[in-house]
């Protein structure tokens, strides 16, 4: 007789726990409103799009065009902003060659690695197994925010059983 209270207590506890408990549902994203930018295109022969990556720190979009005929790329920067007067797109001009259109082969993908407020960023580049000079190489570039240029800075190969790789995707 002593144990039926108490059952009866444990009862109403759980029934209340459970009525307190809150659930949560995973939501997805919503997104209906979008911003149009300047077309990336500064010449009419770097058709194809190939990697791009977001710097998140700085507010900026770094995205490669490929000329597939030359297998040339133009790499250019987009900053972004709340206001249309201030969105800028900028080709990139590499410092060594002094030229916007370098062999980075396919691009097919690009990395940032930056923090708020640098002044030069670091973008890795997959290039895949095209182009002449950095073929089956992984890219790294740096890249001068103000001056508007980039130069490579370091190249990587990946071996794997006597044989580079070709890389085709990139993360930092």
């Amino acid at each position: 007789m002593f144990r039926k209270p108490r059952v009866l207590i444990t009862a109403v506890v759980l029934a209340i726990s459970s009525l307190a408990a809150t659930t949560v549902y995973a939501q997805s994203g919503y997104f209906n409103t979008y911003t149009t930018y300047t077309p990336l295109s500064k010449s009419g022969y770097f058709t194809a799009m190939q990697g791009m990556c977001v710097d998140r720190n700085n507010n900026a979009i770094y995205a490669a065009k490929l000329n597939s005929a030359t297998q040339k790329t133009q790499l250019f920067s987009i900053k972004m902003s709340s206001t249309s007067s201030n969105r800028t797109v900028t080709l990139l001009k590499n410092s060594d060659t002094n030229s916007t259109s370098y062999d980075l082969g396919h691009a097919n993908d690009l990395a940032v690695k930056a923090s708020a407020g640098d002044k030069n960023v670091s973008i890795y580049v997959a290039p895949m197994s095209d182009g002449t000079k950095y073929v089956n190489k992984i890219i790294k570039l740096s890249v001068d925010t103000t001056r508007k240029t980039y130069k490579v800075a370091k190249t990587y190969v990946l071996n794997y059983k006597g044989s580079n790789l070709s890389v085709s995707g990139i993360t930092y």
